[in-house]
């Protein structure tokens, strides 16, 4: 049998990959975790839900937005709201928020390393440190290298007036008309809260119902107050070019022929998953678009079929979320996200029995990791059918 420095690797260190490092960390499994440089704890630390929530605070604080209804509609902590202001603040709760998922790695045991990581086989990583390339062996390894915003060649992306969700922060001041392209949910919490800072937003979309999977009765009374704080909506428009006019303007090029004008752009349509970075091809993986599947499959489509842990041909290869998965690209769902940590676990957890006390979880992860896990003698069990947390008692959750 083939020996190997960690019974798990995890790639990312983000909501879903932290969260499964401990838990196997906790059932006394070696266990490392690797990230990109300054990026410990992930796109949802850095870039995503942390900042952007952070954003929202910082701007109804400042912009005194819940309290006009009392002090009036032109009411604010501050007249001049900069974005030096905005990341003030964003910067110091992700400061801090790095320190908590620092500390907890360390406590648990769990190795963690800095650097881009990509494969070398299946079982093997090469992770670029800052003093050389470090290679390390894992007898499973949990991809969940998450996502970063998708480009597109029609949009030329600045980082200054033309920028991602990524770069929101990077603009050196606050623009007073903007264009947002893509009414997804980040467009949409992006759009809302700058609205508050009375900047005029522009919501454009080629899709005429943006947000299929909200009620309907919650959009439209979103909707609703956004055009009350001077949002326009474009839905069912697609953009072909965006450039800059002779007045300095950017402007973008709707393919019905409507030219939409502001201070700036803001492109949020989709997001890409990061395996591209990280040489899949060498764990027999190959990048089906946003999913992965392995090398030769005639399965088509993305999704948990073509990634299923049990197949024979990777069966060590794990993928989370939204690396493999088709729901919203969001923290809060990658960190519930329960079925490929808990398989992964339990089959490293099993010894000579078919089923492992894990009480130890109870008191500090997250119980969503693995289940409802309140019953001090909850136990996770593990059938060729699938894994299961169930009760004592005998019931079960799927």
């Amino acid at each position: 049998m083939a020996s190997y420095q960690y019974d798990l690797v995890v790639v990312g260190s983000g909501p879903a990959g932290q969260k499964a490092a401990i838990c196997a960390a906790k059932l006394r499994k070696r266990v490392a975790i690797t990230d990109r440089r300054h990026m410990l704890g992930g796109v949802s630390l850095h870039t995503g839900t942390i900042p952007s929530k952070t954003l929202r605070e910082a701007i109804l604080y400042l912009s005194g937005f819940g309290q006009r209804s009392f002090y009036g509609k032109g009411y604010s902590v501050k007249d001049k709201i900069s974005v030096a202001d905005l990341a003030f603040r964003v910067q110091a709760v992700v400061k801090r928020e790095i320190e908590v998922v620092r500390s907890q790695l360390k406590r648990n045991g769990v190795a963690a390393l800095v650097g881009d990581s990509r494969f070398l086989d299946p079982h093997t990583i090469e992770v670029a440190t800052e003093t050389g390339p470090q290679i390390i062996t894992g007898e499973h390894v949990l991809i969940a290298t998450g996502t970063r915003p998708a480009h597109n060649a029609a949009i030329p992306l600045d980082g200054i007036r033309i920028v991602d969700s990524d770069q929101a922060l990077t603009s050196p001041q606050i623009p007073r008309e903007l264009i947002v392209v893509g009414a997804g949910v980040i467009g949409l919490e992006y759009a809302s809260m700058l609205t508050a800072l009375n900047v005029k937003v522009t919501l454009i979309d080629q899709r005429p119902n943006p947000l299929e999977f909200v009620d309907a009765e919650i959009l439209d009374t979103l909707y609703y107050h956004m055009r009350r704080n001077g949002a326009v909506f474009r839905f069912g428009e697609k953009v072909t070019k965006v450039e800059i006019d002779e007045r300095d303007r950017v402007v973008a090029v709707l393919e019905s022929g409507k030219r939409i004008h502001g201070e700036g752009l803001l492109y949020t349509v989709g997001r890409q998953a990061n395996t591209d970075q990280m040489n899949i091809e060498a764990a027999g993986l190959i990048a089906d678009e946003a999913k992965m599947k392995p090398k030769g499959s005639e399965l088509q489509g993305g999704g948990a079929a073509t990634t299923d842990p049990r197949r024979p041909d990777y069966a060590n290869l794990l993928p989370m979320f939204d690396v493999d998965w088709d729901d919203p690209s969001v923290a809060e769902l990658a960190r519930r996200q329960n079925k490929h940590p808990v398989e992964v676990i339990i089959d490293l957890c099993l010894e000579n029995d078919n089923r492992v006390f894990v009480q130890p979880l109870v008191n500090e992860a997250p119980e969503d990791v693995l289940g409802i896990l309140k019953h001090p003698r909850t136990l996770a069990t593990f059938s060729d059918s699938g894994a299961h947390v169930c009760q004592e008692m005998g019931s079960s959750l799927q």
